[in-house]
């Protein structure tokens, strides 16, 4: 294999961590695929363990149990023996159980892709399914989405680089964390 085709294995796997619709997903899948690397999204791998769709949980089965859930995936893809590179997209809450922080802070290069509330309430609000903590009416749930960014934003903060996916096009954010990535 000559220099151009050698793959760049990160020293840790990267985890990104924001608010819904800070582009997580969207941002992660385009690096891991431009990296070559798994990309793995934490809702959809409790939708798979669980055999329901996070709307469901959350109605179903209420929030606490949706993060033990959580905990359990992400820390079982975190602390696993698997090798290989991988992008993880947390949930927005994910961070907020200190266990996960803290493992994805000393396990990941955990990037924080921020954004304003007026963009996440943009993106979300024509979203086809609002998330399950923003259901109803439109004005109470823009104000929740404020009051959640306000609670998290401190425990966001506490990554290793932080991304604003405001005004930048998104080539450009997984460029940026590409660069990092690589690094390690």
């Amino acid at each position: 294999m000559d220099k151009s085709e050698k793959k760049i294995y990160p020293k840790r796997p990267a985890a990104f961590v924001g608010m819904s619709g800070c582009g997580k997903t969207t941002i992660g899948r385009s690096v891991a695929e431009s990296l070559g690397y798994r990309f793995y999204d934490s809702d959809q791998m409790i939708e798979e363990k669980t055999g329901m769709t996070i709307p469901e949980i959350f109605a179903q089965k209420g929030e606490p149990w949706f993060r033990q859930i959580e905990r359990e995936v992400i820390l079982g893809l975190v602390n696993g023996s698997d090798a290989d590179p991988y992008i993880l997209s947390t949930g927005g809450g994910a961070v907020m159980t200190p266990e996960i922080h803290d493992a994805l802070y000393d396990k990941t290069i955990m990037i924080y892709i921020s954004a304003s509330p007026e963009t996440l309430w943009e993106r979300l609000e024509s979203s086809t399914t609002r998330r399950p903590l923003l259901q109803g009416d439109p004005e109470q749930a823009r104000e929740k989405l404020k009051n959640l960014l306000d609670a998290r934003h401190p425990v966001y903060i506490r990554s290793h680089l932080i991304i604003s996916s405001d005004k930048m096009p998104v080539d450009k954010v997984v460029d940026l964390i590409k660069t990092e990535v690589e690094r390690g």
